[in-house]
């Protein structure tokens, strides 16, 4: 079983002196344990490094006698919005298991606890993909061993919604093709970029618009991101979006960040792979969403683990263009309604281009309950493309929460 050490066996092995694994090795023990869509755990180099300065963190020793941060502060880790898991779970004090909570043969690991001594209580966020016999026995052995009791997250609008209740994250896949019969382009030698830069040219002359907005402009753009360095204000009006729709909205009730902040949203939106859509109401941006004709621009994907390489392999064996469709959004939910227009034009770009498009995106509890529906809806309703592989769920993360276990009783009270 595993052995939990005291303070003075731990001062034998603390972190400074004894033999601590590498951000590297670190990520290699939680990628190819965990073998999914998302990556879990500390997921840069900062939020590890901080962690280890942190002298809350708990540790874990492998049986090689390599040493891995067990329970990190939750604050360090920016996939997570920090205050919100606070009031969700009620404690000040939240940690993170940073370690696959599949790991086999965890009793195997020796946990010291020394550095929570006489702490205030805490929670515990918890990553679990559900599929892994390991997982269960491994959060009810974590719980008996810290006292906890595990809680899960529950959406208020989403009771009555069978699979929605509790907060997760899906990966999803569909494939679509031009409509009437267009010939397929299939060659890998083009350069998609440059495909996509002449067929927005074409669709804003068939519109009668030009190539980019103005403060009068109403209508759907998609844009480069060299065109949108050249508009600063659009940007800061899409980061407003982003920050509302999915901080107040869609961040409501779940615990991972998902407007993460301003240094990080721009840097999405200047990857030079990336186009964004924008659907624009006398000349302010209402809704837009990410057009990614790579995987490597989201660091929170796993793009290694079996189930992504196995979509990319297969479009590319069937001939199609893989593209990441992400942060679908407006600054509210009857903005959504917008969303038809930045889909329609992908749409029609996608028929310009002649291509077949095998697209992967994402959708929590929440979204999963209205995104793949009008995804569905508006590809029957196109005059553009035609779907060839319907919308299917790839993989699925759940979240939920250990905490002292009064405190969850307090919390149940409460809902």
């Amino acid at each position: 079983m595993t052995e939990l050490l005291n303070s003075s066996e731990a001062s034998q092995i603390s972190p400074e002196r004894y033999n601590l694994a590498s951000f590297e090795e670190y990520r290699r023990l939680s990628d190819l344990t965990e073998q999914e869509f998302r990556k879990v755990g500390l997921q840069d180099q900062e939020a590890f490094e901080k962690a280890l300065s942190d002298p809350r963190t708990v540790y874990v020793i492998a049986p090689d006698g390599k040493q891995y941060p067990f329970l990190a502060p939750l604050e360090y880790e920016k996939m997570y919005e920090f205050e919100r898991c606070q009031d969700m779970t009620g404690q000040k004090n939240v940690m993170l298991l940073s370690i696959p909570l599949n790991t086999p043969n965890l009793e195997d690991f020796r946990i010291d606890r020394s550095s929570l001594g006489d702490a205030d209580e805490f929670a515990v966020i918890v990553e679990a993909f559900r599929h892994d016999p390991n997982e269960e026995k491994n959060l009810e052995y974590i719980a008996k061993t810290f006292g906890l009791a595990e809680m899960n997250f529950p959406h208020p609008d989403l009771r009555d919604v069978p699979g929605h209740e509790y907060a997760w994250m899906a990966s999803y896949g569909l494939t679509f093709g031009p409509k009437d019969n267009k010939e397929i382009v299939n060659d890998s030698e083009v350069d998609i970029q440059q495909e996509l830069s002449h067929a927005w040219i074409e669709l804003s002359a068939r519109r009668n618009q030009p190539e980019l907005p103005d403060d009068t402009s109403n209508g759907t753009y998609v844009l480069s991101a060299e065109q949108l360095a050249e508009l600063p204000e659009v940007i800061d009006e899409l980061w407003a979006i982003s920050e509302s729709g999915f901080g107040k909205i869609l961040g409501a009730h779940h615990p991972v960040s998902m407007e993460f902040n301003k240094q990080f949203f721009e840097k999405q939106i200047s990857a030079p792979d990336t186009r964004t859509a924008i659907h624009f109401v006398e000349g302010r941006p209402v809704c837009f969403g990410f057009i990614g004709l790579t995987m490597d621009n989201n660091e929170w994907l796993n793009t290694e683990s079996p189930a992504i390489r196995a979509d990319i392999k297969g479009a590319e064996q069937r001939g199609e263009t893989y593209a990441h469709f992400y942060e679908l959004i407006s600054n509210g939910l009857a903005g959504m309604g917008y969303s038809k227009h930045i889909l329609e034009t992908f749409f029609e770009l996608a028929n310009i281009t002649g291509r077949k498009y095998r697209v992967f995106f994402e959708s929590t509890n929440l979204s999963a309950t209205y995104i793949p529906a009008i995804i569905r809806q508006e590809i029957d309703s196109s005059s553009s493309v035609e779907m060839i592989k319907d919308v299917e769920e790839l993989g699925r993360l759940y979240y939920a929460a250990l905490v002292p276990v009064q405190a969850e009783q307090r919390l149940e009270d409460t809902r």
